[in-house]
């Protein structure tokens, strides 16, 4: 009585008055459809890989988005499996059997197709035991897809033993996903990641898309970070057309491609690892782009015996070192120009701090004009974006 109560109060009328079509009824119709259990079910045979033995609504095609509705809205919809179509009716699973027939549906036990809908690699994981719970614990919850690649942060002795379990779950979810990688640290000038194959194709070119901008990425040689697809644009935005813009670290030339897929400017796109530039390069044959942008290979350190002092914009992605190379940053800012500098920081006040005390060492005086919080870096360490203007 509580569960047709619960119909009526949701503004749903009971369908055929609180019963589905029995099998024999639809028999009798023209259209003569299958008996209402399949001829794979749990009392039949075993189910097929990937499906499992579950109660089931069945409901006809015709009023099939209707129960669907008011399944969902009881909460007895099994969103773990997938509805199973057969003869004129569709079985939808649902996760009570007695409170969906005592709400007057007509049920039934099939073998549903598991869907993924709504699933974690970790809960996949944990389903099938395929990881000891204390490991599990240790892998993260979230990984970057780059690509068509997945990297994920393992600790050593868990991407050898259970690297296969993870790739494979992830991978099952995220169908697109071709590889997948454990990743270390970042280490040296070049900015590359330590990486171990776990799954999928060997490979680590790829192809990313960000903002409708196709960027070329190798994650074995060139360092790339998907999670700063929104400060990329922000600085893109910050631009004007006809301004001239020096990226002092371009990695593989995000800052670079999103400023001038935006705007008619100039870039200067500055990195010494040269499979960065080579990734760079070729994403400009992949994308149609409004401004001109220029890859140069070199050490930033020297970048004011190479360039004049005409930039309108100064971008200084290297959180690590990126106050070492203030001064000469400062040598190429055009009077007036803004400086976006990236750093590791505990606070917007210390980040502040940070930059102007490093520019008046150098005898520069900067007017901050924004502190913004980029990215966690660590507990309590984030890294912040100092955006200065010169007198």
């Amino acid at each position: 009585m509580a569960a047709a109560c619960t119909l009526l109060l949701l503004g749903t009328t009971p369908i055929l008055n609180s019963r589905a079509p029995t099998p024999d009824q639809l028999n009798a119709q023209e259209h003569k459809p299958q008996p209402a259990t399949p001829s794979r079910g749990a009392g039949v045979e075993r189910c097929g890989e990937g499906e499992d033995p579950v109660p089931a609504v069945a409901a006809p095609l015709s009023r099939a988005k209707e129960v669907l509705r008011v399944l969902s809205r009881m909460g007895l919809r099994d969103a773990r499996h997938r509805p199973v179509k057969r003869g004129g009716l569709l079985y939808i699973p649902v996760t009570d059997r007695e409170l969906a027939a005592e709400a007057g549906f007509e049920t039934a036990v099939v073998c549903a197709e598991r869907s993924l809908r709504g699933a974690t690699f970790k809960g996949l994981l944990a389903e099938r035991r395929e990881v000891p719970p204390e490991v599990l614990a240790r892998i993260p919850g979230s990984f970057d897809i780059v690509g068509d690649i997945a990297l994920i942060e393992l600790e050593p002795d868990v991407a050898e033993r259970y690297g296969s379990a993870v790739a494979k779950a992830i991978m099952e979810l995220h169908p697109r996903v071709r590889a997948v990688y454990a990743r270390g640290p970042t280490v040296g000038v070049e900015r590359v990641r330590v990486l171990r194959h776990i799954g999928g194709e060997e490979r680590t070119v790829t192809v990313h898309r960000e903002y409708g901008i196709s960027i070329c990425v190798d994650i074995a040689h060139a360092y790339y970070n998907p999670s700063l697809a929104e400060e990329h644009r922000r600085i893109a935005e910050l631009v004007r057309n006809g301004d001239r813009v020096l990226d002092m670290f371009a990695g593989v030339g995000p800052f670079a491609l999103h400023i001038a897929k935006l705007r008619s400017a100039t870039v200067i796109a500055i990195d010494i690892n040269p499979y960065a530039i080579a990734c760079l390069r070729r994403s400009l044959e992949l994308n149609r782009l409004r401004g001109d942008v220029h890859p140069l290979e070199g050490d930033s350190r020297l970048a004011d015996s190479m360039l004049r002092r005409v930039f309108s914009h100064v971008i200084m992605n290297l959180p690590h070192s990126s106050l070492e190379f203030l001064p000469v940053a400062l040598r190429l800012l055009e009077p007036g120009g803004a400086l976006h500098i990236y750093l590791v920081a505990g606070s917007a006040e210390e980040a502040r701090r940070l930059v102007e005390t490093r520019a008046g060492a150098a005898g520069w005086e900067l007017r901050v004009v924004e502190v913004r919080r980029v990215l966690q870096y660590a507990p309590r360490r984030w890294i912040y974006r100092v955006s200065t203007c010169t007198a």
